[in-house]
């Protein structure tokens, strides 16, 4: 054998590369046919190059001619048909696009469109497209289920809260109509029946006002097989209310009116008026607001009052008037119900003392009575005065003006009074609906 010399150059053997590269491009290929999701190599322009066996599946159709060399928009009919453009011409931030599709003749799919490029820039880019339809479809099943689970769990939340106190008006309400039959009405448990009417209301309307103000999901075992909404930890605890618009007070307010038609528009007047009478005193913030609703609730106790006191058109009689005085301790029971309420509760129960204390309930003097119920003493007669009640008619305001300003240091805090007058002006622009 002839030995190559040392510095003689190795002869290269060539292996021959075609068939492993001709087997590589046919697995590729049908690796990409085996893929159950569309996938179309595309163009800059959109126009389609290649698609996989998917591709045709989802067409209906065995004829690659009539796709390729179309534009994507031609072949698929979408409704977002810019946004596709945007996502083929690379001009779109995302990298997929989801809307319903169908190509013509076909069923309206929920397709997801993406767009995979390489790092380098390239003619060439790749989409796949992903039928979603059945996705979606299980996702509007489940989100179906769940939110009537939640439906459930909240009904059984809110009749476990109520269930008690409503049977509780219930159960009064037919006493209180036997006792209306039978005309064997006493006084004192008429009026203690309807207090109790009334906080159960409050109560029942606080629950439902808590339950528009979730804050989490969270439930509780109720029993074996029933889970509920756990009232305490799904909403917010701050307080029953949104102090700022307690609708259960509103509703409560609604149901006196009908009782008393003057009442609603009577505590919103005087929730004005000494909210004006506070700002002429320095008075503001949050410490405002407080008197302001101090002056819508000072009345709330009224609910409680028989009809037959309230709708009465003439002077009450010694023993009315003695019911009808109960309304301020009524009020502040009412609202001590309520946390937050407290100072409201303060000022339901004193607006009726006056500054030399010889008012009532509880004979109170000077800086004894909250500085809330001095404001809203002077707002509640203003008004009570200068409009009709069944009782009276209104008396021109002139002359309310005047019995407010004599009975400074009397009846009313004299300090009260001089914010009063100061802001008489925007008072009388308040009744005249130039102030709102």
């Amino acid at each position: 054998m002839k030995k190559r010399a040392s510095n003689e150059p190795a002869t290269p053997v060539v292996a021959d590369v075609n068939p492993v590269l001709e087997l590589a491009k046919k697995q590729l290929e049908q690796m990409i046919d085996l893929n159950p999701d569309i996938i179309m190599l595309i163009d800059n322009s959109g126009r389609i190059m290649r698609v996989n066996k998917a591709f045709m599946i989802f067409a209906g159709s065995s004829d690659y001619k009539s796709v390729l060399g179309h534009n994507v928009t031609e072949i698929f009919n979408v409704r977002r048909k810019s946004a596709l453009e945007k996502l083929i011409s690379g001009e779109s931030k995302a990298h997929s696009i989801e809307c319903e599709a169908n190509i013509t003749g076909g069923a309206t799919k929920n397709l997801l469109f993406i767009a995979v490029t390489g790092e380098k820039k390239s003619d060439l880019k790749v989409v796949l497209v992903k039928d979603i339809t059945e996705e979606k479809a299980t996702g509007r099943r489940l989100e179906k289920k769940l939110k009537m689970q939640a439906v459930e769990e909240l009904t059984g939340a809110l009749m476990h809260s109520i269930n008690q106190p409503l049977t509780v008006i219930t159960v009064e309400a037919q006493l209180m109509g036997m006792a209306i039959q039978r005309d064997k009405i006493i006084p004192e448990e008429f009026q203690r029946s309807l207090a109790d009417i009334a906080e159960k209301s409050l109560e029942i309307a606080a629950t439902l006002q808590k339950a528009q103000s979730p804050v989490d999901y969270q439930t509780q075992q109720y029993s074996e097989t029933v889970n509920i909404v756990d009232l305490t930890r799904t909403y917010r605890s701050s307080s029953f209310f949104d102090i700022e618009c307690p609708e259960a007070i509103d509703i409560t307010y609604e149901a006196l009116a009908m009782h008393d038609a003057t009442a609603l528009r009577h505590a919103q007047m005087c929730g004005k008026v000494s909210a004006l009478i506070a700002e002429a005193m320095g008075i503001d913030g949050e410490k405002a607001a407080t008197i302001k609703r101090c002056g819508t609730l000072h009345d709330i106790g009224k609910i409680c009052i028989p009809d037959i006191i309230l709708q009465k058109p003439a002077a009450l009689s010694a023993e009315e008037k003695k019911t009808m005085m109960k309304h301020p301790d009524l009020g502040s029971r009412l609202l001590q119900k309520l946390t937050g309420f407290e100072i409201e509760a303060k000022v339901a129960l004193s607006h009726h003392e006056f500054f030399n204390g010889q008012g009532y309930p509880h004979g109170l003097r000077g800086a004894d009575i909250p500085i809330e119920a001095r404001i809203v003493a002077v707002a509640d007669v203003f008004d009570a005065m200068a409009n009709s009640r069944h009782y009276h008619t209104a008396t021109p305001q002139a002359e309310v003006i005047e019995y407010i300003i004599k009975n400074a240091d009397t009846q009313f805090d004299p300090l009260v009074v001089k914010a009063f007058k100061s802001t008489l002006d925007d008072i009388k622009r308040l009744y005249t609906g130039l102030l709102s």
